[in-house]
């Protein structure tokens, strides 16, 4: 948040009680685990609100091998680009250090653009924008998005069923065989049908 002077002394002191060293924007870089996304508020604040540089980058990338998610800048976009495999999703690019800003909280719900962000959300983040996704809706979404990308692939329409496997062979003309998350076959249900061994899918021998 915008900084302002008694709290940051507050903050600072209490900060410094805790073990914490360094200004407070590196605070965070403590908690990483890896896998973890840092990811931050600076309310849009790009001149003086660049949150991290490249020194910060390697530290955050060292803790988590992921990268960072700003609603903020950054600076040092040549020195972060050379550390391999370092994502920074910011808001832009300025020269200019962090200044008149203060830390608030770690771990706790923040807004990032127009998402409401909590800790453990699932951060997906391309070019055109960053989504944050509850964890609890990720395995529906990851099943959902294979089939949708395999509609694309194949042209055919792709529908997850909880039907019996023969009331599948009967309804259906085109089977797609996926495992693992890899397409293993796709045509005709006779030909694929002919050529598979479905006794695990049906729990039984075929002796």
């Amino acid at each position: 948040m915008p900084a302002r002077p008694d709290l940051v002394v507050r903050i600072t002191e209490r900060g410094h009680k805790e073990g914490r060293i360094g200004p407070m924007n590196s605070w965070p870089i403590d908690t990483l685990q890896k896998g973890d996304v840092y990811v931050a508020d600076g309310f849009g604040k790009i001149t003086d609100g660049t949150l991290i540089g490249d020194n910060l980058g390697n530290a955050i990338f060292a803790k988590s091998k992921t990268g960072v998610v700003f609603d903020a800048g950054a600076r040092d976009l040549e020195g972060l680009a050379r550390i391999p495999g370092f994502n920074a999703f910011v808001r832009g690019w300025d020269p200019s250090y962090l200044q008149q800003s203060m830390l608030m909280s770690i771990n706790q719900p923040i807004r990032i653009g127009q998402a409401t962000v909590f800790p453990g959300d699932v951060v997906l983040a391309k070019r055109e924008g960053v989504i944050f996704i509850p964890p609890q809706f990720v395995e529906d979404l990851v099943i959902n998005a294979e089939f949708i990308q395999l509609r694309d692939e194949f042209g055919i329409p792709i529908v997850l069923v909880s039907h019996a496997l023969d009331e599948v062979i009967r309804l259906a003309d085109t089977l797609v065989l996926v495992d693992a998350g890899r397409v293993h076959a796709c045509g005709d249900v006779d030909d694929i049908m002919g050529n598979l061994d479905v006794s695990a899918t049906h729990g039984q021998s075929r002796d």
